[in-house]
């Protein structure tokens, strides 16, 4: 793993965050804390929700109102437990039947994703409203290895031009492309090896 320091304003303390470089869920954390102004620091989106309440006197990055704390926690446990799951597994699809139904099915997940986008914030740039929150940030991690998947199988998932992507804090945070690409063929080759043996 990797350790990024970072020092936090006004408090003198220093946090560190131990994580490795590809992971989305500790690009996440880099993303909640370069966007409240702190530096970053188990479970990425609980330590979303833990900076969101460290430094509430900043933009939130959850919604004030009950219900739509939990329907962004639930598309947030969406995202990480089916959708990019499915998506990952454009590149470990075995045939390209395999590839085809994973493409399927990371349609339907972003269908369904943008169509909570448009019920809920449809005049708003974000999933957040008008400023970066909670879900946009959960999303927005994966769009490195979005932009690998769709590189490495020649397929186009999101619009690179829509919400998240288009913020600087998170272009300048996303891990290169290319490097991801390279670590997804390593994993490829690691996949192939161990169904070989089963």
């Amino acid at each position: 793993g990797n350790n990024f320091p970072y020092n936090m304003a006004g408090s003198g303390d220093e946090v560190k965050l131990l994580g490795a470089w590809p992971s989305p869920y500790v690009l996440r954390v880099k993303i909640a804390l370069e966007l409240k102004g702190k530096s970053p620091f188990a479970k990425s989106a609980i330590i979303l929700q833990y900076i969101d309440e460290v430094w509430a006197e900043l933009a939130s990055l959850l919604p004030p109102d009950p219900y739509d704390r939990a329907i962004a926690r639930f598309w947030a446990g969406y995202i990480d437990d089916k959708w990019f799951p499915i998506t990952r597994e454009i590149i470990k699809a075995k045939t390209e039947k395999e590839k085809a139904e994973a493409v399927e099915q990371s349609f339907a997940g972003l269908t369904l994703l943008e169509e909570a986008y448009e019920k809920s914030y449809k005049e708003k740039p974000f999933f957040g409203g008008d400023n970066v929150g909670y879900l946009d940030i959960v999303l927005g991690s994966f769009l490195g290895w979005v932009k690998a998947i769709e590189k490495i199988s020649d397929i186009k998932l999101i619009d690179g031009r829509k919400r998240s992507s288009s913020l600087a804090i998170v272009k300048e945070l996303i891990p290169e492309v290319d490097k991801l690409v390279e670590f997804a063929k390593v994993l490829q080759a690691i996949w192939n090896a161990n169904t070989s043996i089963n």
